[in-house]
């Protein structure tokens, strides 16, 4: 809530003001990504900072808005690359991003390799289409807000059903499966249910609407 409330600060910081501030703005939140790396108050990685009872998960939301303030902004630079390097770009980001996984290099560098992720996406190129920009994972963009208040209800169930019956890779994978296909479903229902006719009630009340054509036969005032 708090990163929401500051939305307009950031934009206004990243966005509208000089490309030197906005890159002085990055620093500053570069270096926020490693004070909290640092905390020690991750749970799941130096990165994984939820608890509430510091400021660090505020300080990390807000960096990641500015981030992706600056992304936003500069990211159409790429667009000065031609299409297949567009591509390269992403292949090798992508290889770059499975490698730090598989050896558990550690969140900081998965953080960063982030980065030119997002703005290399954000170009629509063929690779982007063909990994990002089919049906499934349109949907799951679709509902990801919803996934994304969700999916906190269900943090600590694989690792109870784990513990529960048998800590098996077995249990752990059906249990996980579980929260998957839950956490979807639920999804679903808030974002047909909720998101939608939230905006909607949004829009209805803070947008003008427009003014119905006269009808037939009718002189306009």
């Amino acid at each position: 809530m708090g990163s929401y409330l500051l939305v307009p600060l950031l934009i206004a910081l990243t966005i509208r003001r000089s490309p030197l501030i906005c890159g002085l703005v990055v620093l500053a939140a570069l270096a926020g990504i490693y004070a909290v790396s640092i905390s020690g108050r991750g749970s799941g990685g130096p990165l994984d900072v939820v608890n509430g009872n510091s400021f660090y998960p505020l300080l990390r939301a807000i960096c990641g808005f500015s981030i992706g303030f600056a992304i936003y902004r500069f990211s159409g630079a790429l667009d000065k690359l031609s299409m297949t390097a567009q591509d390269v770009l992403l292949a090798v980001n992508l290889i770059a991003i499975i490698t730090v996984m598989a050896f558990a290099v550690g969140d900081r560098v998965l953080y960063l390799l982030f980065i030119p992720l997002v703005a290399v996406l954000s170009r629509d190129g063929r690779l982007a289409q063909l990994l990002f920009g089919n049906a499934l994972v349109y949907r799951l963009g679709l509902i990801s807000y919803s996934i994304y208040l969700i999916h906190p209800l269900f943090v600590s169930f694989a690792v109870r059903a784990w513990r529960d019956y048998g800590e098996t890779r077995t249990v752990y994978l059906i249990a996980s499966a579980i929260c998957f296909a839950m956490i979807w479903l639920l999804a679903e229902l808030s974002y047909r249910f909720v998101e939608m006719p939230g905006r909607k009630a949004v829009v209805d009340l803070f947008l003008a609407k427009p003014q119905r054509a006269p009808t037939a036969g009718r002189a306009a005032p």
